[in-house]
């Protein structure tokens, strides 16, 4: 349909596996796919709109997940002009856990 919007946001679980029409299984990872699913938002994303990224996974580390979606960005003919990196707030308790919730928004042009 060709639409377009000025706030996308993508946020999947950290793995998923789901079965086609065609009963072939496919799998998602975000340490291995977060980019790839980056990428197709921002087909959607109308030029100096806003692109919402958020990931809970523990095993990711925050730098890596600004890259894998500023690759993205960079793979689409695209540029960031202006980025807010948020780690999981401190009152948001991770069980002893390290902290695991990161999110990133993006302004795209």
């Amino acid at each position: 349909k060709e639409r377009q919007f000025d706030l996308v946001c993508v946020d999947p679980p950290t793995f998923s596996r789901s079965r086609n029409k065609k009963r072939k299984t496919t799998t998602f990872s975000v340490k291995k796919d977060y980019g790839r699913l980056a990428g197709d938002a921002l087909k959607v994303l109308r030029p100096g709109g806003v692109l919402l990224c958020s990931t809970n996974c523990a095993t990711l580390p925050p730098g890596a997940f600004e890259r894998d979606v500023e690759a993205a960005v960079r793979a689409a003919g695209r540029r960031v002009v202006a980025k807010l990196y948020s780690p999981q707030p401190p009152d948001f308790s991770a069980g002893g856990q390290k902290m695991y919730l990161k999110t990133l928004w993006l302004q795209i042009d």
